[in-house]
Order: structure tokens, then sequence, then C-alpha cells
């Protein structure tokens, strides 16, 4: 057809197929169907009203809008459009794992499954790598969510994310973003959970750009994000990570870095404004490979510290290490509120640190097993090794 569908209530055990080249798909009644799967061409789709379905698939449209009573599958030809989805449900949307092809968004995706329901779009069939995902969304919004899990294979802006996981088991990863290219933000993103811890981070975002980057620290954007963060990259090139958390969580877990040997983070940028609170750091690369942090800057309210051990108490074998050799200025520059502890660091590297602040207290060891303690006397002091 290439005028508007109005569909009136239907039930269908098995497929329910509509086809429109360049009119709406609409409705006036409720949709039931085993898989429904919908072409509107250029016109848009706007299905929103009591539906529930197995699956659904959409081949192609404009917009397109689809709300469901319960929870239903991304089915395995995907999801595109020309332009935005919404997609809500009363329960779970899982992409389906035997798929042809992903979710194809240019504009934004919206999703909302309520305070218990899970999203988890791979993209990808069993066994696959990640970074063959089929999915691509370039702006992504979520407005609530207990679990949402997205693999891309572009970059992602994140225009706002709520999930809601007090009540879940703490060593789950409560959002996961992976993006082949950069993770930004013009929203903000804020996760209510418990403290994950090491490999099992509340919340993960990764690009497997070779040069991607992550900025989620913009004027204007407060993040609050309670639990553990991993800021990752995978690829060998130069890579910038900058993230703002106003979270008042009493752990704050943040562990940035890489996995593949000669990776750089060329700036590293973490600010924590709150009184009182700082992060936990530490630097991680996988075993067997290195990762290089070229500069740190860390602002925080409290006492920062530091890790080299993973949730099962296991220290890392491998680490990132600031490389400043031959540098004018300090590479390492920290603005905390209370003390500074840099003792559990089994591989820091760095030659000198500047230290903002009078009358901050620090300890400091690095690789050699070299200890310096003592008091800053100026608002800022550079100390040497």
């Amino acid at each position: 057809s290439d005028s508007t569908i109005n569909m009136g209530a239907s039930n269908v055990t098995g497929q329910l197929s509509l086809t429109s080249d360049k009119g709406d798909i609409v409705q006036t009644g409720a949709i039931v169907a085993g898989e429904l799967v919908l072409n509107a061409g250029i016109g848009d789709i706007s299905l929103d009203i009591g539906n529930h379905v197995g699956s659904l698939v959409v081949l192609n449209a404009g917009n397109a809008s689809y709300t469901d009573t319960a929870g239903f599958d991304i089915g395995a030809k995907g999801i595109s459009v020309n332009g935005d989805l919404s997609l809500k449900a009363q329960g779970d949307i899982i992409q389906s794992e035997t798929l042809t092809s992903g979710v194809i968004v240019p504009g934004t995706a919206t999703f909302d499954v309520g305070k218990n329901g899970i999203v988890r779009m791979h993209g990808i069939l069993n066994g696959e790598d990640r970074a063959l995902t089929r999915n691509r969304i370039s702006r992504l919004e979520v407005n609530a969510a207990k679990q949402f899990r997205l693999i891309s294979n572009a970059s992602l802006v994140i225009g706002g994310i709520n999930i809601y996981a007090l009540n879940e088991e703490a060593n789950v990863s409560k959002l996961m973003l992976i993006a082949k290219g950069d993770i930004t933000q013009d929203g903000e993103i804020r996760v209510d959970a418990k403290n994950g811890f090491g490999n099992m981070s509340t919340v993960l975002f990764m690009t497997l750009n070779e040069n991607g980057n992550i900025v989620l620290k913009n004027d204007g954007i407060d993040n609050d994000i309670k639990g553990a963060i991993s800021l990752y990259n995978i690829g060998n090139g130069s890579h910038a990570v900058k993230f703002r958390n106003i979270s008042d969580g009493l752990i704050q877990y943040v562990t940035v870095g890489s996995s593949a040997t000669g990776s750089k983070i060329s700036n590293l940028d973490l600010e924590y404004p709150n009184s009182g609170i700082c992060p936990i750091f530490s630097g991680y690369s996988q075993p067997g490979s290195t990762c290089v942090l070229e500069k740190i800057s860390i602002t925080c309210g409290g006492d920062l510290t530091q890790r080299y051990y993973d949730d099962k108490g296991n220290a890392y074998t491998s680490s990132c290490y600031v490389v400043d050799a031959g540098k004018t200025d300090p590479q390492v520059i920290l603005k905390v509120g209370g003390k500074i502890d840099l003792t559990a660091g089994k591989y820091n590297r760095f030659s000198k640190i500047k230290i903002i602040g009078q009358g901050t207290e620090y300890t400091i060891k690095n690789i050699n097993n070299i200890f310096l303690n003592g008091i800053t006397t100026q608002d800022e002091q550079v100390i040497n090794y």
C-alpha cells in the first residue's frame, strides 16, 4: 500500500506483516501477534495502544514508535529507521541472538522499560566478537530501566539515562555502553545501584575505536552514578578520557585502562566536585599488555586513594602507568579536599606531581618503592622524585 494503514484490533498467533511504501502505519485498536513485521518505507510508525507481540521487526520507516504491554524481543531482521526510534515496554526488551540485521537509528533511540525492566542489545551472534555488532545508534536516551546494555558500531551521544537498580545484585553491570567510536553526552547519566567492584563494574563505558574518546564531563551536566565505574578503551591509538560525577555514594571505584599494548590515554580528567567524595582509583590493562597514561588530572572533595587488585582480591599483573620522562611540567595534577594516599599503586611511575591546595597531606609511592610523605606548604606545590 502507498497510503496510511490504520490498524484496528488484531490478534494473530503467528506473523503479522504490514507494508506501506509511502504512508504511515498507525492504529485504533490493540495489536497482538507472535511476530510483528513492519515496513512503512518513508512513512512513520506509531503503534502505542495496548499492544503485545513476541518479537518486533521494523524493516524501514522514517520515525518509529512502539509500546508493548509486556516485554518483547527485537527480531532477527532488526529495526531500521531513517530518523528516531521510541520503544516502551512493561517488561524486558531483548535483541535476538540469531540476528541477520541490527538496530539502525541515525537519530535518537529512546527506551523506557520502567524501573524493573532490562534492555539487552548486543547486536552479535553467540560467540562473535563485540566489534562485529550490527547495531548503529547515534544518540541514546533511557527514560527508565533496571539494566541497560548496548553495543553500537558508531560513535554514541548519551542524551540522558536513568537506571534504577538499588535492589539488584551488586556484581552485575547495570549500564554497559560499548561504541565503535567516541562516547560523549548532552544529557545527564543517573544510576542508583549498589557498589560493584573490579571486573563486575556497576557501569562500563568502552570505546572500540583506535583513537576513540570517552568524554562525559561537560559544563552544566551533572552525572550522578553510584557504584564502580570502568572507563575503558581497546586499540593502540591515543585516547582522551574525561568524567564528572556528583554522586554522594560512600564508595566510588573508578578503573581506567585498556586491553591493548601501546594504548595511550592522552588526557585523563576525573572530577568529583561534591564535598567529602573522592574516587578509589586504579589504572588497569589486561595481563600481558601495557597502557600509558600521558596526563592525569583528578579533582575531588575527599580522600584520594587507589587500588591494584580485582574483585576477588587478586593483585593486577599489569597496569597503566604515567610516562613523563623529559616533560618539564608535571603530568599528574591532583586537587583534593582530604588526604592523598597513592601507596597501593603497584605500577606508579612518574617523576613529579603537582598538588593543588595548601595543607594537603600526601603519601605517595612509585614503582621503585620510594615513599614521599608530607604536607603542602603552597597553593600549588610540585613534588619531585
